[in-house]
């Protein structure tokens, strides 16, 4: 904001001791400090391997598209070494999309593997480092060559810089060609290799100096420089810049890397055509954001790897929040983390929620007291209900057995998770293609569902069987075999037979010429048919209908087609099952949004009004706990400006607005008053601070209007 337009011109800066923020001081507990302890080392575990797969499924997706630019770079500089003058800029536009908080890895990534692979001359540029041609080139200069000593001449004027670059990446490059020809020179004087060389104790043998060969142009090594938001770079200095780069192609083999995250229409709306002429444009598409989110579900939470799962109340706000805000991944990660993170400082058993090496060790070190809150567990009493009265009689009375119990029931929910997500991806691979997709398009919908309530009770799961009912029998043989593909390779048993049943189900819609049909016989035509009775037309028609039904005769295709749908929904009516009919479902999900949605989804104006309003619901103190719109000395000063203010109309007069704080802050008014004195410079000073404060906040603004006024902008100012 420009200094001219504010209240207060002055600038107050507060040096403080640095504070280290440690998880100590707020993952502690006084009363279960141990299982504290436990419990953020479980967690720090469980983050480590999320975390790992969760970089390897980035470096997976985005390994496609960085070996094209590779090609790309490699493939143009090579072609400019045997040109060597040409004036079109080799360019590569990488189409990003709009998830723009994930760019900065993405880019930091490809400079990574470009130094690693191509060449140590890499540069990324933002626009906001960029607001002028000076900067753009001073930025550049000091990541490629680290040119510290060249700050007081790059002062002079951008025009030294370029050619001083050129200079400066010549003489490097003759360096480390001399280097390299001196290395080679002292293997081929050797002697006897590295053995001479140890008996000599290091010393090389001499050799005639050599003058230092000077590279060609085309020797250079290659530049290349990213620009990662390309639609934010000021016009005029993105088109001087290209103008420079192509006037220096000859000397300098530069490749540029333009990110954009709309379409490359950007490029000719920034540059005008003279300019976009120097540019031998290339386009690269990134992975689109959603595919991303698509294999991050499929990875980790559809997955037996990781046991902690979200709720369908917490994984329907963070995909409204993913596909309705930023379409950003790492906002995503950062989100689950924080509800991995906030289920296990809050839940006092969450540490059983571990890796299956773990559990046995877990469960064997449980008190008394985790023991008794274990046994309350809703999940756990309807499931102790069902258990024979032996056993029910044995879990009650030893907690052994109980200890038992609990850890098979962990153990097993792995297993019981590899079955539900397995026939999930069955059935998504069924009902995908159906038109209207009634049980969504994507395998996240479908998932959602199933967390949420019974999903062969929707709705949208009977008319996807009634559009398989009508599949052809070649489409329906497809989908039997896809499916076949996702079980057949599976190690558990009951996947097995599944796998097997669908064999035998796929071979008998391949021959359906073996198929025996039984001879039904029409039945014999009753007398009593065929004699007139009084009806009416209902009944006649409901009378036909049953007669039709006799007749009708099921092909061997519909026959073997009935029984395969009705197969696969005993399969998932046996294994999906919602988040809350798991036991010990209290333990391995989160499923708070009110906790999420208040730390993440955050609601700036209602906090700043609450703050300032009622200071003492975040400062916790008495003094400032008052009562309706009372306003007390002790608040801080923006707090009793605040407060004065909503009791004024669209324009403020400064001076009363001051009157007004001094009255309530000092205890001398009638003395000043009387004596007709101005306030404190000390209270003008804070009260000058405090109207600064608010309008930094945006609650009023200078006006022109009047010159001792301010306007207000909220709650009924304009």
């Amino acid at each position: 904001m420009d200094t001219a337009e504010s209240v207060s011109r002055g600038c107050f800066a507060y040096k403080g001791k640095k504070k280290i923020a440690r998880a100590e001081d707020y993952l502690s507990d006084k009363k279960h400090d141990e299982s504290m302890s436990v419990r953020y080392k479980v967690f720090q575990k469980m983050w480590e391997d999320i975390d790992a797969e969760i970089q390897m499924l980035r470096s997976d997706l985005n390994s496609k598209v960085f070996e094209d630019l590779l090609q790309f770079i490699c493939k143009n500089h090579r072609e400019t070494q045997r040109a060597g003058s040409v004036k079109e800029v080799p360019t590569a536009a990488l189409m990003t999309g709009v998830n723009t908080p994930d760019h900065a890895i993405m880019f930091s990534n490809l400079a990574s593997i470009l130094k690693e692979r191509v060449t140590s001359l890499v540069a990324t540029l933002r626009a906001k480092d960029c607001s002028s041609v000076k900067a753009l080139l001073t930025k550049l200069l000091h990541q490629l060559l680290s040119l510290n000593e060249l700050k007081p001449r790059v002062e002079k004027g951008q025009r030294l810089l370029f050619p001083l670059f050129a200079a400066r990446v010549e003489e490097h490059h003759e360096n480390s060609t001399a280097q390299e020809e001196n290395q080679s020179t002292e293997m081929e004087t050797s002697p006897r290799g590295e053995d001479a060389s140890v008996e000599d104790h290091g010393q090389s043998p001499r050799k005639s100096p050599k003058k230092k060969r000077r590279a060609s142009p085309g020797d250079s090594p290659v530049i290349a420089v990213i620009l990662e938001d390309t639609e934010n770079f000021p016009p005029n200095v993105l088109q001087d810049f290209v103008v420079t780069c192509s006037n220096y192609l000859d000397r300098l083999p530069i490749v540029l890397v333009f990110g954009i995250a709309t379409s490359v229409t950007t490029v000719h709306r920034l540059l005008p055509t003279a300019v976009s002429s120097l540019l031998c444009m290339e386009k690269f598409q990134a992975p689109p954001s959603t595919h991303y989110f698509s294999l991050l579900i499929d990875k980790i939470l559809m997955t037996n790897k990781f046991p902690f799962k979200l709720g369908p109340r917490v994984f329907q706000l963070l995909l409204d929040m993913f596909l309705c805000h930023d379409f950003s991944v790492i906002n995503f990660t950062m989100a689950f983390q924080f509800c991995l993170l906030d289920h296990y400082t809050t839940n006092p058993l969450a540490h059983l929620c571990c890796p299956r090496d773990m559990i046995h060790r877990m469960v064997k070190n449980l008190s008394a007291q985790e023991v008794e809150q274990m046994h309350r567990l809703p999940s756990v009493m309807r499931h102790i209900e069902q258990l024979p009265g032996k056993d029910l009689a044995d879990i009650l009375e030893s907690e052994d057995c109980f200890k038992k119990l609990i850890q098979t029931l962990l153990e097993e929910n792995f297993t019981c998770q590899y079955r539900s997500n397995t026939i999930l991806r069955v059935l998504h691979t069924l009902t995908a293609h159906l038109p209207t997709h009634p049980l969504g398009k994507q395998l996240r919908e479908q998932y959602v569902t199933s967390l949420e309530d019974d999903i062969t009770e929707t709705e949208g799961f009977r008319r996807a069987f009634d559009l398989l009912a009508m599949t052809a029998g070649d489409e329906f043989v497809s989908l039997v075999t896809q499916c076949l593909n996702l079980v057949q390779d599976s190690d558990d048993n009951k996947m097995e037979e599944f796998s097997s049943a669908l064999q035998v189900f796929l071979y008998r819609l391949e021959h359906l010429d073996e198929e025996k049909q039984e001879e039904k016989k029409e039945p014999a035509v009753e007398k009593d048919d065929l004699k007139l009775q009084r009806t009416d037309l209902r009944s006649l028609q409901k009378r036909l209908q049953e007669m039709g039904k006799k007749k009708k005769k099921l092909t061997p295709y519909e026959k073997v087609r009935g029984e395969l749908l009705y197969f696969f929904k005993e399969n998932v009516r046996r294994y999906v099952c919602p988040a809350k009919a798991v036991v010990l479902y209290e333990i391995l999900s989160y499923d708070d949004d009110s906790t999420v949605r208040h730390h993440l989804n955050a609601a700036p104006r209602s906090a700043i009004h609450l703050a300032l309003s009622n200071p003492a619901h975040y400062l916790h103190c008495d003094c400032c706990n008052v009562e309706g719109g009372s306003i007390s000395p002790s608040m801080p000063d923006v707090c009793i400006a605040y407060k004065l203010h909503l009791e004024s109309g669209q324009l403020i007069n400064l001076y009363d607005w001051l009157q007004a704080f001094v009255s309530i802050v000092t205890v001398e008014e009638q003395e000043n008053k009387k004596k007709g004195s101005k306030p404190d410079k000390l209270l003008q000073a804070r009260f000058i601070q405090a109207v600064s404060e608010l309008q930094f906040l945006g609650f009023i603004k200078p006006t022109k209007r009047k010159t001792d006024h301010v306007a207000r902008l909220t709650w009924g100012g304009c």
